[in-house]
């Protein structure tokens, strides 16, 4: 657990739903909050590994957006994507010496 509170670049893309192309291909700064073993992302899903995260706006210090979906809390999965997005961001933590 020692990434908690740590800010993780989530790629707009990754949000399904009304978007605008440049929003889409913005990166935004997610913070990690917690980790679930056994998450279920829906009522016939089964369970699986995930960080709950804060999307927290393009700069890292609050949503920009205007509207009651503003900073809510989601899950992503782990390994994947989170990985992905967690060593775009942190690349040095991923490399074997």
């Amino acid at each position: 657990m020692d990434h908690l509170s740590k800010q993780i670049n989530v790629p707009g893309s990754f949000w399904q739903g009304r978007m605008l192309a440049e929003e889409r291909d913005k990166v935004y700064k997610c913070t990690i909050v917690d980790f679930s073993l056994a998450h279920k992302f829906g009522p016939d899903s089964s369970p699986r590994m995930a960080f709950k995260m804060q999307e927290m706006g393009i700069e890292g210090t609050g949503s920009h957006e205007q509207s009651d979906l503003a900073s809510i809390m989601y899950w992503i999965e782990f390994p994947l994507p989170f990985l992905r997005f967690f060593y775009d961001t942190f690349p040095a933590v991923g490399k074997v010496s």
